[in-house]
């Protein structure tokens, strides 16, 4: 039964009257390949998120094959 949508008037002000927590992996740090970020609103819900890696460019091309990024 859901997802729905919970009007404003049955909280007032969002931003100053339900507790927001944005983690990644239970702590604040650069994303890695394997994190989870999870947003939080009280009383609405958690979106649960995984941080995957992209694949390295083929042949050294681009930065990479300049040497700029290692």
């Amino acid at each position: 039964m859901g997802p729905w949508i919970v009007p404003k008037e049955f909280y007032g002000d969002p931003m100053e009257n339900l507790h927001q927590i944005l983690s990644v992996g239970g702590e604040q740090r650069f994303l890695q390949p394997g994190d989870v970020i999870e947003a939080t609103i009280e009383g609405i819900g958690t979106l649960t998120i995984p941080v995957v890696g992209e694949d390295e460019p083929p042949g050294g091309t681009g930065a990479r094959g300049r040497g700029c990024l290692r």
